[in-house]
């Protein structure tokens, strides 16, 4: 009887059925089933007198919510005991899912239902490569490059800009575009053009809001919501049911325009950014709020997370941040005291440049070219100094074009991933 127990007991907990909320935080969750230790020295490694293979075996056959005490094997190695014990927290109705999608990202470690931060000084070309990034994510054919896999989905962008008027972003489109065109990205332009036409929204958010485009107020000593962002996920959901188009990110430039509150205070901030999480969850949107690089942030911009201006419970409460700067040089004399000291790569950039263009035979002549771009303020260097729920990666240097475009120094097609390997 004891058998036929157990047997119905798995039977009826597929079907059982799961609520969104479940489905949710299934979603959340499914990386844990996944998670594996590893071992110091897989080859040598004895658990109770198993190998690695075998625990690692006992521990992926384990079934979610199965009772520790029925298991077949004992394990009392520390590490595959704290699997285990989070394999047995889950809920049992869970098992019920075999098998689970993947989630999104959108930018390489910027998944979506989440808020990011691109944070920069003024005039150093965020907002071109904000497009930039719109654009490639815009273009559902595949035909714009995805800027050396920063870019990692295909899909509806929303760009709001409390900055620059509809007429400057299109100038900057177009000139993105005919630049891909130069650079032989692109040999017929109608389908590319077609699909940003679907695909691409950008927003003169005063004119399309028709008022003031604040999501938070200051009103006297405390906080107001006007409803902004209430009034975007409609915009949002409008567009996916009415017109069929699933907006998967939403850019908001610049940021400190979109609120009336003190950037320098950490609880409105907090605050800030909590509604705008809120918003990205609700939606189903990443959101990625373009900011201003603070004055020490601008001199240090080698992964510093703490360069954006204003509170630090901005940075803190954002699961995605990317920083951008030129990059500067170094002066190195040479041995000759007659000759004028040269500038050179400090020994960081050098390193990732060589990297990049590791396999071309002419690396020096393109390491000298991109030496002169720097020393004219036209090499970009774009950190991902904050990645929650990706690994960490090489910085990406952009060349300045004619007109302010911004564009990868080289595109390479990155080698793709094991299918087993953890996104986080």
């Amino acid at each position: 009887m004891a058998s036929s127990r157990k047997k119905d007991w798995r039977d009826e907990v597929k079907r059982v059925p799961l609520s969104e909320e479940d489905l949710k935080e299934w979603h959340c969750l499914k990386h844990l089933n996944r998670i594996v230790p590893i071992a110091p020295k897989e080859d040598e490694a004895r658990f109770d007198g198993k190998t690695w293979e075998e625990v690692k075996e006992i521990v992926s056959n384990t079934p979610i919510g199965t009772p520790t005490s029925q298991l077949e094997e004992e394990i009392l190695f520390s590490e595959f005991g704290n699997v285990l014990k989070v394999r047995t927290m889950l809920p049992s109705k869970l098992y019920a899912m075999a098998k689970l999608p993947d989630p999104e990202f959108l930018l390489q470690g910027f998944k979506r239902g989440t808020c990011g931060l691109l944070s920069s000084s003024g005039g150093s070309g965020k907002s071109f490569l904000a497009l930039t990034i719109a654009m490639s994510m815009a273009d559902t054919t595949n035909t714009l490059p995805s800027l050396n896999g920063l870019v990692q989905s295909r899909g509806g962008v929303l760009y709001l800009s409390n900055e620059d008027d509809k007429d400057v972003i299109d100038y900057r489109v177009w000139r993105i575009l005919q630049h891909r065109v130069d650079q032989g990205f692109i040999t017929n332009p109608n389908p590319v053009a077609k699909s940003l036409d679907h695909n691409f929204i950008p927003i003169d958010v005063v004119a399309g809001f028709r008022r003031e485009a604040k999501f938070l107020i200051a009103e006297g000593n405390r906080v107001k919501n006007t409803g902004l962002a209430r009034a975007l996920e409609t915009l949002i959901k409008e567009k996916r049911h009415k017109y069929d188009l699933d907006i998967k990110l939403v850019i908001l430039d610049t940021l400190s325009r979109f609120h009336a509150l003190d950037e320098n205070s950490n609880k409105e901030m907090t605050l800030l950014v909590g509604l705008l999480g809120d918003l990205a969850r609700s939606a189903n949107v990443g959101i990625l709020m373009i900011h201003h690089s603070s004055k020490a942030g601008a001199l240090n911009y080698k992964n510093e997370s703490v360069s954006a201006r204003g509170a630090s419970a901005l940075v803190d409460n954002v699961r995605y941040h990317l920083t951008m700067s030129s990059v500067t040089l170094q002066k190195k004399s040479n041995l000759s005291k007659d000759k004028e000291e040269m500038a050179t790569f400090e020994e960081e950039d050098k390193q990732n440049l060589e990297a990049i263009f590791e396999n071309e035979p002419n690396r020096d002549e393109e390491i000298e070219r991109l030496q002169a771009l720097a020393q004219n303020k036209d090499l970009v260097r774009l950190n991902l100094s904050k990645q929650n729920l990706g690994k960490s990666a090489m910085p990406l240097y952009f060349a300045r074009f004619r007109h302010g475009v911004l564009d990868v120094v080289k595109e390479v097609i990155p080698e793709p991933e094991p299918e087993d390997d953890l996104p986080f």
